[in-house]
């Protein structure tokens, strides 16, 4: 390792040198501490769990470290800053590696990031990787742009920019990375190096930094396994062979070459799957060189070919089939070419040319066949299919009420779909059955496919709930309306095994009660009709028809000569129009008779007038019409010309009086000889003392004028004026 010191104020001797990270791979998801360290010009670089508009999450864990802070949508204007790793020791790495998550959300061109490298302890800095490095196995999502205007200390300005947004304004956009990428790059430029650091390099404008910013997380470093690569040999015949490359997933070869260890002219090739004659029999050392460049070791493959005399293309093919569970097989191999007698080989195990089978799922079996001279086919596979086993079920019916029926459904996988069903003790041979048993009893399905062993059968058990036994009484099975019904039930139906009941009084109501009380107001022959369920959810039903009949009722009425009565005319005829009926009873104002039909009536009296005429029918049903008249006096008016206010008890007040007034329509105004008004009332009932609005002195031996204005019981004014003396 090694190690640098530099000077300081007053002299101190500060040691660069550190302990450098020696075990790989190394991985930091910065979860338990910051482990990196920030640092340069208006740096924002934070470390812990984002919460920006977009960048609102680590990569891996919660925690992460994010220039522009770890909430908002603002990065600082003019920043050049790091994010440093601890050190590294390579010593042992021969073909290193690194890869991390990003999360870009920057304007495009202008501000932006890139990873950057040292081996001097941090005393100069080189870009690791370039724009428009290949993409392979072990550099991906490297650098999306060559230039970003505000990496001003790097000589080399490729890197990371962009955003979601496309371009507003001056401001540009587009080319965000919009989720967490994955970024690779080998390292093969820091191979075997003891003291190796990186930092992430970012810098901005003055403009346009209202964005999330960029994340790092899940930092991994280590050292690049050389791919697991194979390659196999096909005998075509006389002497020829195809050889194939097999293995790794990464494909981005700079080099590869063969070698068939023959003398002839074409020894070598270095195409992926080449054909060579060999120059005659014998045993050749055939090798392969695959060479991945900068980013992993040569690969170097060697293996032994026998060739044999006269040998010819041999191709072993497998005639099979697909099978029902539990039903057995046998593969046949098809042998073309070669020489025999053959040796065959299944799933690997020497066997003959057929394979009895037996699989219980779905299985590949393979087939290699070798010749007398050794020289072996190409490897045929064969995928057998086995339909899984045949099972039957039926849906869930645990009990029936007596009388009603249920669909018994079943639900048959697997096997070859050609099913065949048998119902028992039904005897039906239909996929789904209607049952309705009057007894408990068990019904079997048994179902088969023509093939699959064994066959499938379930059984459903249903037990029989019996109704409940069902009648009702009511308290009145006839009568006038309204007619108030309480129905009643028998103790066995008032348990706990009924939990519903529902009555329906056929006019139109229904009522959830037991034991409901009713009131029928209209005349009519009735069904009552009541629904019970019990706790089990069986119902029964009773209807008993024209159970209850209301009778009908007459339709009291009358006709009055006038509805209005006064002392000229205080007689009014009533005459019964009363349909329906049998007998009537006449009651006005006390008085009743029950024999005319025909009633005349003399009214003398101004209180309200009531004739009431009840109609009956031969049921004894009743009804009523009621009529109020209205006695009207005659209108009149008196009023004195004098008064003595001498409070002698003989003629002290002056006072209007007279019949046949409206009600709040009078008014009493008193006048002086020079037309003052020295008293009003709107009260009948108020009198005048003589004195200016009644107080106690009195006026003596004057006239005085007065006006009364009152309307009659039709609402016509009267007005009326004339004077009155005071005498002492």
């Amino acid at each position: 390792m090694r190690c640098f010191f530099l000077n300081i104020f007053f002299f101190v001797k500060l040691s660069l040198c550190a302990q450098c990270i020696t075990s790989f791979p190394y991985f930091e998801d910065f979860e338990n501490a910051p482990s990196w360290t920030p640092s340069g010009t208006q740096s924002d670089f934070a470390w812990g769990t984002p919460n920006h508009l977009y960048i609102n999450s680590a990569a891996s864990g919660h925690k992460c470290w994010c220039v522009g802070g770890l909430s908002g949508t603002f990065y600082n204007f003019g920043e050049q800053s790091y994010l440093t790793s601890p050190c590294f020791d390579f010593s042992t790495l021969n073909s290193p590696a690194i890869s991390f998550k990003l999360f870009w959300e920057l304007e495009y061109k202008y501000d932006g990031m890139q990873l950057q490298s040292s081996i001097d302890n941090g005393l100069s800095w080189q870009t690791v990787g370039g724009y428009g490095d290949a993409t392979d196995c072990y550099t991906q999502n490297w650098y999306n742009i060559a230039s970003i205007n505000y990496l001003t200390q790097s000589s080399n300005k490729c890197g990371w920019s962009g955003r979601k947004q496309l371009t507003s304004g001056s401001c540009q956009g587009g080319n965000g990375s919009t989720q967490w990428l994955e970024a690779k790059h080998c390292l093969s430029n820091l191979a075997n190096q003891p003291n190796v650091k990186f930092r992430f390099y970012f810098g901005s404008g003055l403009t346009c930094n209202s964005y999330d910013g960029i994340a790092i997380d899940a930092i991994k470093i280590y050292n690049i396994q050389n791919p697991s690569l194979d390659f196999n040999f096909l005998c075509l015949g006389q002497n020829t062979y195809q050889f194939n490359l097999l293995g790794s997933s990464c494909s981005n070869y700079n080099q590869i070459l063969w070698s068939f260890g023959d003398v002839s002219n074409n020894n070598t090739s270095s195409i992926i799957s080449p054909t060579h004659v060999f120059s005659a029999p014998g045993t050749y050392t055939v090798s392969l060189l695959v060479n991945y460049g900068q980013c992993a070791l040569p690969v170097n493959i060697t293996k032994t070919i026998t060739v044999g005399q006269n040998q010819t293309a041999l191709t072993g093919i497998i005639s099979g089939t697909t099978l029902c569970f539990g039903q057995q097989g046998v593969l046949s191999a098809n042998v073309l070419g070669g020489s025999p007698p053959y040796a065959y080989f299944w799933n690997g195990i020497a066997g003959n040319s057929t394979l009895s089978i037996n699989p219980t799922s779905t299985t590949q079996y393979s087939l290699s066949v070798s010749d007398v001279n050794g020289c072996s086919s190409i490897m045929d596979t064969l995928t057998v299919r086995v339909s899984p086993a045949l099972q039957a079920f039926l849906n869930p019916i645990d009990s029936i009420c007596f009388g009603s029926n249920k669909i018994l459904i079943p639900l048959v996988k697997g096997g070859n779909g050609n099913y065949t069903y048998n119902w028992e003790p039904l005897l039906a041979s239909t996929p789904t059955i209607i049952i309705s048993p009057s007894v408990t009893t068990t019904y079997t399905l048994n179902v088969t496919d023509g093939c699959s062993v064994p066959n499938a059968s379930s059984t459903s058990t249903i037990k029989v709930i019996p109704l409940p036994s069902l009648n009702f009484t009511a308290s009145s099975l006839s009568g006038c309306p309204p007619l108030c019904v309480n129905f009643l039930l028998p103790p066995t139906l008032l348990n706990n095994s009924i939990s519903s009941w529902y009555w329906d009084f056929g006019d139109g109501t229904v009522s959830t009660q037991n034991q409901p009380n009713h009131c029928f107001n209209l005349s009519d022959s009735l069904n009552i009709n009541l629904k019970i369920t019990s706790a089990q959810g069986c119902s029964a039903t009773l209807v008993k028809p024209h159970y209850i009949v209301v009778w009908p009722t007459p339709i009291a009425s009358f006709y009055s000569s006038s509805t209005t009565a006064n002392e000229n005319e205080p007689t009014i005829t009533f005459t019964n129009t009363s349909q329906h009926a049998t007998s009537i009873l006449w009651n006005i104002n006390g008085t009743t008779s029950n024999i005319d039909s025909t009633i005349s009536y003399s009214f003398y009296t101004a209180n309200n007038n009531t004739v009431m005429l009840t109609a009956t029918n031969n049921y004894g049903c009743t009804s009523g019409y009621t009529k109020e008249i209205l006695y009207i006096p005659n209108f009149t008016f008196y009023c004195p010309n004098s008064f003595t206010p001498n409070n002698d008890g003989k003629n002290d007040i002056f006072i209007p009086y007279g019949m046949g007034w409206k009600e709040g329509s009078y008014t009493l105004s008193i006048y002086n000889r020079w037309g003052e008004l020295v008293f009003e009332t709107s009260n009948p009932n108020e009198a005048w003392n003589g004195g200016l609005y009644n107080k106690t002195e009195n006026y003596s031996n004057n006239v005085f004028t007065w006006k009364v204005s009152v309307s009659d019981l039709q609402s016509k004014n009267h007005i009326y004026t004339g004077s009155v003396t005071i005498i002492k």
